[in-house]
């Protein structure tokens, strides 16, 4: 194997772990300042691209499922909802105060679950951009 020369590569390892991104929303802030210091000695990262581009594209590539299948279900929701506005509006007219709340509480924990997915997606593309900005 080659030298390493890239002295933070145990800790670009620790924050590329798989559920890294989700415990800790700083860790591509570290790994950007991190990639920045070697902008101008980009081939020292040569050794651990292929280890730190796989660690990322796992992260991506194991919410692409979920962003698909919600994104299929917002899909199918808009086209019920649309398809039964007349009856949907005479039920909800119907239905209690309470079952509204209950709905609407569910609704705001499913969001924010959706939320925190779409932010480990996002943090991870971050990371993937800096490593193309460092390396080019």
């Amino acid at each position: 194997a080659a030298p390493s020369f890239l002295r933070e590569s145990e800790e670009i390892l620790l924050a590329l772990r798989p559920d890294a991104f989700e415990k800790d929303p700083t860790a591509p802030d570290r790994l950007a300042r991190i990639l920045e210091k070697y902008q101008d000695q980009s081939e020292l990262l040569d050794p651990h691209l292929e280890e730190i581009t796989q660690a990322l594209l796992s992260i991506v590539q194991d919410r692409i499922p979920e962003l698909k299948s919600k994104t299929t279900q917002t899909e199918t929701e808009t086209e019920t909802k649309n398809a039964g506005k007349g009856d949907q509006i005479r039920k909800e007219n119907t239905k209690g105060e309470e079952n509204g709340k209950a709905v609407e509480k569910e609704r705001k924990i499913k969001l924010s679950e959706d939320t925190k997915k779409n932010e480990v997606f996002h943090r991870a593309w971050r990371v993937v951009y800096s490593v193309c900005k460092t390396r080019g």
